[in-house]
């Protein structure tokens, strides 16, 4: 892929009119397909994965636009749906797009926010990421979504519209360096069996049972003195949404428990972090852009989950860590 292209690809404004023209299609498959959330399963080698349909469709759209844009020659699709375990990029001379169409297909299904379309491109000849894209759909009453991206340029935030003129790109890069976790909001993903029950499984760290209940107490105090009270929030939610709303400070903790897929946290997690964000894994280990980047060469492999912490600032991130230990 020339120079030109590569622009083209990394630029807001087509990625913008590419996930546009596929959530177009994806209201149109829902409003016409007598069962748009029917089950296909997916072989998966081992095993098989339940997926949606309409998944499936706007996967392909996607694919097929980028594809015919710019040449299966210059550039390699990898849908979300798509990586198992014997897939391994490491020898891949073109630049790789690994895409996710409906991220967070089961909130969709329902009619709840928090869904997205993500989108992250790479070179796997560093390997080195070179850009993400979060785009969140319109939430009512809103009539415009917007777009989350990061490139070696830094971080942004921009309506998702096709007929926004020159619309206005907000810089992501004030998070509150002094924000503690007593005042942060914190989201951890609860929604299945397995999930939930890491989630409940907290409860045996005994320091953080220790801090919420002083939590609550000075909550109390501040209550009665009419000081304020605890900003302290926990949200059921995670994954790349949150990411991208991290990167404008309106989230500061995200925690993974069980190791999620490359395509599940990274387009978020690069954003975040050239917002300014820091992220470790369990042990307190940093995770590099290098070693995530490593991880996208085989993205359907066990190996390559990630379990990790990632904080607007180091402060929340090492209370978290030491609560965790």
């Amino acid at each position: 892929m020339d120079a030109s292209q590569l622009e083209t690809l990394l630029s807001p404004d087509y990625i913008s009119k590419e996930i546009i023209e596929v959530h177009r299609w994806i209201y149109q498959v829902i409003e016409n397909t007598p069962a748009p959330f029917g089950t296909y399963w997916l072989n998966k080698g081992k095993s098989h994965k339940p997926l949606a349909v309409v998944d499936l469709q706007a996967e392909q759209l996607f694919m097929l636009r980028v594809t015919k844009r710019f040449g299966k020659n210059s550039v390699k699709i990898i849908g979300e749906e798509t990586p198992d375990s014997e897939l391994d990029l490491r020898h891949e001379k073109r630049i790789c797009v690994l895409i996710d169409m409906i991220d967070g297909t089961d909130l969709f299904e329902r009619g709840l926010s928090n869904w997205c379309s993500a989108v992250v491109v790479f070179d796997p000849s560093g390997p080195e990421i070179l850009g993400a894209f979060v785009a969140v759909p319109p939430i009512p009453p809103s009539r415009s979504g917007f777009l989350y991206y990061a490139t070696s340029a830094g971080a942004f935030k921009t309506a998702l519209s096709e007929n926004a003129k020159d619309p206005s790109r907000i810089p992501l890069a004030n998070l509150d360096a002094d924000r503690r976790l007593a005042d942060a909001t914190f989201c951890l993903n609860g929604q299945k069996s397995s999930a939930l029950l890491r989630l409940l499984a907290l409860g045996k760290h005994e320091k953080l049972m220790a801090w919420l209940t002083t939590n609550v107490e000075r909550d109390k105090l501040l209550k009665i003195s009419a000081e304020g009270a605890v900003g302290f929030r926990f949200y059921d939610l995670a994954g790349n949404p949150m990411m991208a709303r991290l990167a404008e400070d309106t989230v500061h903790l995200i925690i993974d428990l069980k190791g999620q897929a490359p395509h599940d946290m990274i387009p978020g997690t690069f954003i975040a972090l050239k917002a300014g964000a820091h992220i470790r894994d369990h042990n307190g280990a940093e995770l590099t852009l290098n070693v995530l980047a490593k991880k996208l060469l085989q993205p359907g492999d066990e190996t390559s989950k990630i379990k990790y912490i990632l904080a607007s600032n180091e402060s929340i991130l090492n209370e978290m860590l030491g609560l965790l230990s």
